[in-house]
This record gives structure tokens, sequence and C-alpha cells, in this order.
């Protein structure tokens, strides 16, 4: 079972606090009715099991300091409509093809999506770094392992915005260039 920090620091109150009051002088159960079938927990397990909790979201922590994440690869389609429709403007050819490119979804400093890539280490593919901000999202554009291109800023109300980010490495045009299509 994975547990969010929230989740996991609360438990860890709760656990502490209960430990605290739960026992009376004795180190008995104060209230047993409020437990169900099973039996409870003696003191030294609910230290165990706070131990446990606390091992947990240590762990937790240091993998993301590590940007240690989950990875996964998603395959998806090339769109070729305007190509199909430059080569044979008569046929009713489909949209996209059966064949499907890689994109390499991993956790880093965000939301790391490798375009064309089954390695994290490939830096010869361009990514996508998806970082949230505290009123919105920042999307930076790598065509390469390099600095980034662009940062396309997006507030939680919808507003959208395109920043350059190496205006030399970066042409901007009203509309997308045919030759993403046709060659």
């Amino acid at each position: 079972m994975k547990f969010t920090e929230r989740e996991l620091s609360t438990i860890v109150e709760a656990l502490d606090f209960w430990e605290e009051g739960l026992y009376d002088e004795d180190q008995r159960i104060m209230d047993e009715s409020q437990l169900s079938r099973e039996s409870p927990l003696s003191q030294r397990e609910v230290r165990d099991l706070l131990q446990r909790f606390l091992d947990e979201r240590e762990k937790a922590n240091s993998s993301s300091r590590d940007d240690v994440g989950a990875e996964l690869v998603v395959f998806v389609p090339t769109y070729v409509r305007e190509r199909n429709l430059t080569i044979s403007p008569n046929t009713e050819a489909g949209e996209y093809t059966y064949s499907k490119t890689p994109i390499l979804i991993g956790c880093s400093s965000g939301l790391r999506l490798i375009l064309g890539a089954r390695d994290k280490s490939d830096v010869s593919k361009p990514d996508l770094l998806v970082e949230r901000r505290p009123h919105g999202w920042s999307v930076f554009v790598h065509p390469n392992a390099g600095d980034p291109v662009a940062v396309l800023a997006i507030r939680d109300d919808g507003e959208s915005f395109l920043v350059p980010a190496n205006e030399g490495a970066l042409r901007i045009t009203s509309e997308i260039p045919r030759s993403i299509d046709l060659h």
C-alpha cells in the first residue's frame, strides 16, 4: 500500500498521540470497546507500527529527493492525415498509422515525457517537463537534453502563455509547418 506524505504524516502523528493516550498507568488499553473484533496492539506493537510508518515516510522522502519514480512507456500512433491527403487527395485515407511510437513517462522534478524513447538516458530525443506551480502549470519544451526553448505556462483559470526561453533555438510561426507532416 502506498501513502502520500500527508497521509503518512497524519498516521504518524495519530499513532504517536494514540500511544500516549491509549494506555492507563498499568499499560492496559483504557477503552477496548472502541476496537473491532481483533485484540488491540500492545504498546510495543504500536511503537513498532509507528517506526514502520516513519521508515516508510523516510523511504518516500529519499525517493523523491533522488528523483526516483515509476516509469511508464506508452505508445502513440502517428497522425498522417495531411500527408495522406497530399499523396492521394481523392482517397479515404486514415488519420493515424498502425505503427506506434514510444513515449517514456517518468518522474523528475516534475513529470517528464521523453518523446520517441524507451530509455531515460536517450538524450537525442525531445522531452517535455511538466511542473506544478502554486496557481498553475509550467511545461518546459526541450528539443534535446539541453536548455528549454520555451515554457508553456497555464494558470489554473485556463489563461495560457508561451514564453520563449532560448530565442535562437525557437522559431515562432502562425501555423504548424507542413514539413512536420510531409517528410
